[in-house]
């Protein structure tokens, strides 16, 4: 990874957690015999609560339970045992910082199958909203699961956030790239491939597909901003562009960096119009690519059930400013002429032909695995086959 991604000083400080980590077994195994697996038949208080007491003990992993993944405030005296040099450096990175006689993170260091991924604590107010790094959602670990195997030596993560589809992918490949138009995207990035080890990804400060050139990828994956909006409040998320040119534009830009056979990954949302057929406004984002296209739509959704879901973000907003919000969203979206906006993932793949196939399938969010698309993938290939037959 480039140099100057991270100091020397801050690299020396993300291994030292790293091997603090370790040592304390902050890792799934540990932790989910600590803390009990997530459950559905409790609320989100409820759960919260009842892992608050496991991990009310003195003991080394409990005191980082506490202070990384709970975010609660911690005492000193208790994180003096990981050694003053650490706690200055964790202050120095800002990682934590005080609480009246107390510490607190504002970083949280969550877990995903084998890997520790840090990420700015949602509950922090002194950090814009442009600047605010987001752990793994739902969408991310939708999309972490749809990945294809890579039958190519080179991957790039568009767009990386934390890092963690560059981490997804295999280490095996020759050539792993991860991009962020945000410089704190890129040091969580960094910090991430150190604490889990995973040497060898090249970040690389990019808006869009700027910053590779003409390089070609056998595999693309990006949990890109996504969401159609009225305007841009959360640069994860939303596209910050109107209707679904966001979209359409990515499609256009990621062509050139495909490899042939080269597959790319996205999560999207497109619009639907009166008097205007799906497969027609998707037809027109491909004209000329030379791509295959499968849209696995998750939810369809009204203009102002669209708006429901997403206005809030991770804030916590009043009743009066939600409905001010959805009076905004609705009105932007009609004057737009949307009606409806679709959301799902969608895969584009090179390849030279002279037929291509536009694919929309209706899926749930738990059959996106990377060997289903695979196998719907080969089905596709085998019917236009027949059909040319």
């Amino acid at each position: 990874m480039p140099a100057d991604v991270l100091s020397s000083r801050e690299r020396e400080a993300v291994l030292r957690l790293r091997s603090i980590l370790a040592e304390t077994g902050y890792d799934t195994r540990e932790v989910g015999t600590r803390l009990g697996a997530p459950d559905p038949e409790l609320s989100e208080a409820e759960m919260r609560s009842l892992w608050q007491w496991r991990a009310r003990h003195s003991d080394p992993l409990s005191v980082l339970l506490r202070l990384f993944f709970l975010g609660d405030p911690v005492d000193a005296r208790a994180l003096r045992r990981f050694g003053d040099d650490n706690l200055k450096d964790w202050q120095r990175q800002r990682w934590i910082f005080p609480d009246g006689a107390r510490w607190k993170a504002a970083i949280e260091l969550s877990l995903h199958g084998a890997l520790v991924i840090a990420c700015d604590r949602q509950d922090r107010q002194d950090r814009p909203h442009r600047h605010f790094v987001a752990g793994p959602t739902r969408a991310t670990g939708v999309l972490a699961d749809a990945l294809l195997p890579n039958r190519g030596d080179s991957a790039l993560d568009l767009g990386t956030g934390t890092g963690i589809l560059a981490l997804r992918f295999s280490e095996k490949l020759q050539h792993r790239v991860a991009t962020d138009i945000n410089p704190r995207a890129l040091r969580f990035a960094a910090w991430n491939a150190l604490l889990n080890g995973q040497d060898g990804i090249e970040l690389l400060p990019s808006d869009g597909y700027n910053a590779v050139g003409t390089r070609r990828f056998h595999q693309i994956a990006g949990n890109l901003p996504f969401v159609i909006t009225p305007r841009q409040r959360y640069s994860f998320r939303e596209t910050g562009v109107p209707g679904d040119a966001f979209l359409s534009r990515t499609i256009r830009e990621t062509t050139p960096h495909l490899a042939e056979g080269g597959v790319a990954q996205f999560l999207g949302q497109w619009i639907h119009r009166d008097g205007e057929g799906e497969n027609e406004r998707l037809a027109s984002m491909l004209s000329g690519t030379g791509l295959d296209a499968l849209f696995l739509r998750t939810r369809i959704e009204a203009a102002d059930a669209h708006a429901a879901r997403w206005l809030a973000g991770p804030e916590s907003l009043d009743a009066g400013e939600r409905l001010r919000r959805m009076r905004g969203w609705v009105s932007a979206l009609h004057a737009l002429g949307v009606q409806a906006v679709s959301t799902g993932l969608i895969v584009l793949r090179r390849r030279k032909a002279k037929q291509h196939f536009l694919v929309v399938d209706e899926a749930a969010e738990r059959e996106l695995t990377g060997k289903r698309l695979e196998r719907r993938l080969d089905a596709l290939d085998r019917a236009l086959t027949r059909s040319r037959g």
